[in-house]
């Protein structure tokens, strides 16, 4: 199962999540009716938090833009694929953290946490199909032009 793979990841991406403000495991229970401190929080500084969210959302999407620009070319497209998605999938990290920081609604919140975890994941899985040491997908290289 993908999920025993990767134990440590998700107690890393716990961790964060906790010094974000929310837990895996609220992210599996019922939603709460009321989370006074969040929305008060949400309704006493909106325009503050409106201005730093999109803001930090605009700073994730300059490091993704960034990362996937600045990629060096294997010319495998299956290792180019593959080092392209992780800056794509990093910056919905970045941007699911911001979101956690600054967002009320529990339902998006919740969505956010899951994102984080199951990106974290999928960069996990990424990362050890490029470490392989007998990697198939070296062997589909195109020709230069």
């Amino acid at each position: 199962m993908m999920i025993a793979r990767f134990g440590p990841c998700i107690a890393t991406m716990s961790a964060l999540l906790a010094l974000a403000g929310g837990s895996v495991a609220a992210s599996r229970s019922a939603p709460k009716q009321d989370d006074p401190v969040n929305f008060n929080l949400c309704q006493s500084n909106a325009s503050l938090s409106r201005d730093s969210f999109y803001r930090e959302m605009s700073a994730a999407h300059a490091r993704m833009h960034h990362a996937m620009e600045h990629m060096n070319q294997s010319g495998s497209p299956d290792r180019d694929f593959i080092a392209d998605m992780i800056p794509r999938h990093q910056g919905a990290i970045d941007m699911a953290l911001v979101l956690l920081k600054y967002g009320c609604d529990p339902r998006v919140r919740r969505l956010a946490q899951s994102i984080i975890i199951e990106q974290q994941q999928e960069i996990a899985y990424m990362r050890t199909l490029l470490d392989a040491p007998s990697n198939p997908i070296e062997t589909n290289r195109i020709a230069p032009d």
